[in-house]
């Protein structure tokens, strides 16, 4: 059994010999010896959390112009990628994001420690913690839509309509901790709606993974965003919207228009599209709003 502690400063705190990397070998229930030295599994642990790394990959993805970052382990001269993300760095947002779900084991670490979001080298220039604070939205949204009126009427936050970091893949698709925290990555979120993040979104990610355990099944999930949201602005012209736009108008972090989650069963070569629509304000979705033949009625195992 291979065991790692990623990070330059990182070792196993139960040896002393400052390894990040070791081999352990099973010699009884729970007992192993690793580097020829007998040790209680149970002891084994790393010094700090296992450092997490989200980079540009090198290869490109969806029209050959999109980058691919991956979001995973440095372990020596190995990338261990567990988050596999197309992404547009002209506009910073997402085509799709790429995760595996298993049958879950129902010891999975819950409270675990997870990080501030991280933001890496992403967005040069931007703030991307910033971006995603409701007064920025209201400040955005008001200038977008050319009245602060209008800033305030669609950003209330007691009612849940405001935008809330909404992650593409979720810790809770993996058992570890450790797997948790690589979901704090600011390349990672989308701006989404509250309401529909805790509402709808939340619903389908705990119904894909109860049916995984239900089923004993390995599930490859992509979740992705399209198009661009609008709300009327003060002449009640359809305007879409950022989250960021700067002093020449150049505009970025859009507000996406749907959010989408590919669920394919590679087994049986099996899948299902869900679309949800990131907008609360639109009450009786027509024309474009509506992208797909609705199959609702055929997917039993979704809350």
């Amino acid at each position: 059994m291979p065991l790692a502690c990623p990070g330059n400063k990182n070792c196993f705190n139960n040896t002393n010999l400052g390894l990040r990397t070791a081999l352990a070998t099973c010699i009884s229930d729970n007992t192993f010896y690793v580097n020829s030295v007998s040790n209680n599994f149970s002891k084994f642990a790393c010094k700090s959390y296992p450092f997490h790394t989200a980079r540009y990959s090198g290869n490109i993805c969806y029209d050959g112009i999109k980058r691919h970052i991956e979001v995973g382990f440095e372990v020596e001269s190995a990338f261990i990628e567990l988050t596999d993300i197309c992404f547009d760095d002209v506009l910073y947002t997402h085509l799709d994001v790429k995760a595996t779900i298993v049958s879950r084991i129902a010891g999975y670490q819950s409270r675990f420690p997870t990080p501030s979001l991280l933001q890496d080298n992403f967005f040069p220039g931007i703030s991307a913690q910033t971006l995603h604070t409701q007064m920025k939205q209201w400040d955005v949204f008001s200038g977008l839509l050319g009245s602060t009126l209008l800033g305030d009427q669609y950003i209330d936050p007691t009612a849940e309509y405001y935008l809330a970091r909404g992650q593409h893949s979720v810790k809770d698709e993996y058992v570890y901790g450790s797997k948790h925290r690589t979901k704090f990555h600011s390349v990672n979120v989308s701006p989404q709606w509250q309401i529909f993040n805790g509402g709808n979104c939340e619903a389908l990610e705990s119904s894909v993974r109860a049916y995984a355990d239900k089923k004993k099944l390995f599930l490859v999930v992509y979740t992705g965003t399209y198009g661009v949201a609008t709300l009327p602005n003060v002449n009640g012209i359809e305007t879409e919207l950022y989250l960021y736009v700067d002093s020449n108008s150049n505009k970025a972090f859009p507000l996406p228009k749907f959010y989408w989650k590919a669920v394919y069963d590679p087994k049986r070569q099996v899948g299902v599209v869900f679309v949800g629509i990131n907008n609360p304000y639109v009450s009786d979705p027509q024309g474009d709003d509506l992208i797909c033949n609705d199959v609702c009625s055929k997917i039993s195992w979704v809350n």
